[in-house]
């Protein structure tokens, strides 16, 4: 039976009298911006659970506010979009006591006369339809995610330059004490 130890990474065991003062201090860096990573964790989770209460209740209020009706082709059918299938053409619909025209992307197929449906507001005018919950799920989780990778990558970025400072410094501690011992200085 083969038996295995788990351990620590070796970057990120706690420094011991045998390593070098710099290499501890690449240790600390490295063990600081995996923490400050861990922190922006539960940041960013907040920040999603809030997109998603905001979004929850605007499309909830765009789906109290919009509703679905049926308007009349009244035009030929415009220039058709071969890629999609459809095209736009104009309509005429009856909401909020008034008659309505307006221009629809509805399939390349219809004719006039047709009936074709759309979203309209509490005053008539063309709105999109209203997105659901499941919008308002997918942009809180597309801004946590976003927030935490934008955290997590300037936390990164800055230990890099650190780490590069850090190893700038090395070379030149080194350069110097070469020089001294050249004597060419």
């Amino acid at each position: 039976m083969d038996v295995y130890t788990l351990r620590w990474p070796r970057w990120l065991r706690l420094p011991d009298a045998r390593n070098r003062s710099g290499d501890q201090i690449d240790r600390l860096i490295r063990t600081i911006a995996i923490a400050i990573a861990l922190v922006a964790l539960p940041i960013a989770l907040s920040v999603g659970a809030s997109v998603y209460k905001a979004h929850s209740e605007m499309y909830a209020l765009q789906a109290q506010t919009r509703s679905n009706i049926t308007a009349t082709v009244t035009g030929d059918t415009a220039t058709p979009d071969l890629r999609r299938g459809s095209a736009r053409v104009g309509v005429e619909w009856y909401s909020a006591g008034m008659q309505h025209t307006g221009t629809v992307r509805v399939p390349s197929a219809v004719k006039p006369g047709d009936s074709v449906p759309i979203w309209v507001d509490e005053n008539g005018a063309l709105v999109p339809a209203p997105k659901s919950a499941t919008t308002a799920l997918l942009d809180a989780i597309v801004v946590g995610i976003a927030t935490w990778v934008v955290a997590a990558a300037i936390t990164a970025a800055a230990a890099v330059w650190i780490r590069a400072f850090h190893m700038w410094l090395r070379q030149e501690a080194w350069q110097r004490d070469l020089d001294r011992l050249l004597g060419t200085d």
